[in-house]
């Protein structure tokens, strides 16, 4: 099991990352690596070959390391596979539609980022964290040069000798467009465009969220948010159907926490039965919901958000970190054994654990500590997906 560590493409390490429950429990190698982030992994510029991509190159060339090393330390590698959790299943997803990447993986887990976006094409919606996924190399260039003209490498012919020449601080302290770049030789088309056509590496697939995505998220993009700013952001972001939003979505005197709802349903869930679906035509998928609400979250939530079953909270349950209660700890030794076999097999299934149908048989297995808490997910009900579907038809 390859590791890509999470972090918006900004930050994070492979180090972060204790794989040694994981490795020791799940009876695999695990190996965690770093690549650039920010400016470093994801600059363009004119003239500069494959700008916006960098990064995903250092994560084909740990692969390619893996290929040729893992078997010293009782590796197969022919038996890969890459696992990501938010920036890392964003990269992972990049991999799958990469042509460079053919044959360096056989199945992919990807933890709390849908692959497509294809849910909001023609449907009248856009997600509450409108940011795209991936963007064209010509947006890093126009960025980059903005970038040079910043820190005075105006001339085009020189630009490119001058940033060189600048401190590792100065860079730093710009702005990064920390999102892959298409067009290049890592991602020659639009990923986007390559899933919709089916011609992704046809892998089998793990995949889900967790329940309460939006809660950390909201907690940093609406700090102080207010009833009256709740309300008009509602209306300024979607319009005449702002009001049916509202009734379904009532802050209830936390405007914060109804955003984050917001955003769970629609950014995540919404948009993530979809994304199922789609690579559920070509390939295995198997997805899950995370749903434990008692979850330690990665780091506490400001402004009062609760943070539920937040973004990242599945973490501790695959990795030390926040201490677990037992019941918590029972749940996190399945997941490792269900992200094991699917490691080894393709195949989540293993004797004595609840069983997990594919994503075409319409089922989503629900992940949750104490007595029922794993077995199927009702994920339209928790989600109000019929109520997103509904809006997405006027």
């Amino acid at each position: 099991m390859v590791w890509l560590h999470g972090g918006s493409l900004t930050k994070g390490a492979g180090s972060d990352y204790d794989a040694t429950r994981l490795a020791t429990r799940g009876d695999v190698v695990v190996v965690t690596v770093n690549y650039r982030l920010g400016v470093f992994g994801f600059f363009g510029h004119p003239g500069l070959a494959d700008g916006g991509a960098y990064g995903l190159q250092d994560q084909q060339a740990a692969l390619r390391w893996v290929q040729r090393n893992v078997a010293a330390f009782g590796g197969d590698h022919r038996n890969v596979t890459l696992v990501g959790e938010s920036a890392g299943a964003q990269s992972a997803c990049a991999h799958l539609t990469s042509p460079t990447a053919a044959g360096l993986f056989r199945r992919a887990i990807l933890q709390s980022t849908p692959c497509s976006q294809t849910a909001f094409t023609g449907s009248g919606l856009r997600p509450l964290m409108d940011i795209p996924m991936w963007v064209p190399k010509a947006a890093h260039e126009a960025h980059g040069a903005t970038i040079a003209t910043a820190l005075g490498c105006t001339d085009p012919k020189t630009a490119l000798t001058c940033l060189r020449g600048k401190p590792v601080s100065k860079l730093l302290a710009q702005e990064p467009l920390a999102l892959p770049g298409y067009g290049t030789t890592v991602l020659p088309a639009d990923p986007e465009t390559v899933f919709a056509q089916g011609r992704f590496h046809r892998v089998p697939i793990l995949t889900g969220i967790t329940r309460d995505e939006g809660t950390l998220f909201a907690s940093l993009m609406f700090p102080g948010l207010t009833e009256q700013g709740y309300q008009e952001g509602l209306r300024r972001f979607y319009g005449d159907k702002a009001a049916a939003i509202a009734a379904e979505y009532p802050s209830r005197g936390r405007p914060v926490q109804a955003a984050a709802a917001i955003l769970s349903d629609l950014d995540w869930a919404w948009a993530g039965r979809a994304s199922d679906r789609l690579l559920s035509e070509h390939t295995p998928v198997y997805s899950y919901g995370f749903a434990d609400r008692t979850a330690p979250p990665i780091f506490p939530l400001p402004g009062g958000v609760e943070p539920l079953a937040s973004h990242g909270s599945e973490l501790s349950f695959l990795f030390p970190g926040a201490a677990l209660t037992r019941e918590q700890r029972k749940l996190g030794d399945m997941m490792i054994t269900y992200w094991s076999r699917f490691a080894a097999t393709g195949d989540p299934n293993a004797p004595g654990l609840p069983r997990w149908s594919p994503v075409r048989t319409g089922h989503v297995h629900r992940l949750a500590p104490g007595p029922g808490g794993v077995g199927v997910y009702d994920q339209d009900a928790l989600h109000k997906l019929a109520f997103w579907d509904r809006l997405a038809d006027r």
